[in-house]
């Protein structure tokens, strides 16, 4: 009987760990999914920020090419640089 009865209180020291337990992991997701939400933003806002960056270059590699074209294509304006 008295074996009985240890059996019974271990049982229910573990239940009463397992619940304390099961609470802290539930704290603890919350938090994983607290930190997961703010490492999306920051990733999208570093990617928007280089594409941002690429697209400027992009465009402004574009003009130049294109004001190197008119260049060669129009002399007049070539020798009106020089002078």
């Amino acid at each position: 009987m008295r074996n009985v009865l240890r059996l019974e209180r271990a049982v229910e020291s573990l239940k009463a760990e397992n619940k304390d337990l099961r609470e802290h992991v539930k704290t603890m997701q919350r938090q994983v999914d607290e930190q997961s939400g703010k490492l999306l933003i920051l990733t999208e806002f570093v990617s928007k920020a280089l594409d941002d960056r690429i697209a400027t270059r992009a465009e402004d590699a574009a003009i130049r090419a294109v004001e190197r074209m008119r260049d060669l294509t129009n002399p007049v304006r070539r020798s009106s640089k020089t002078d």
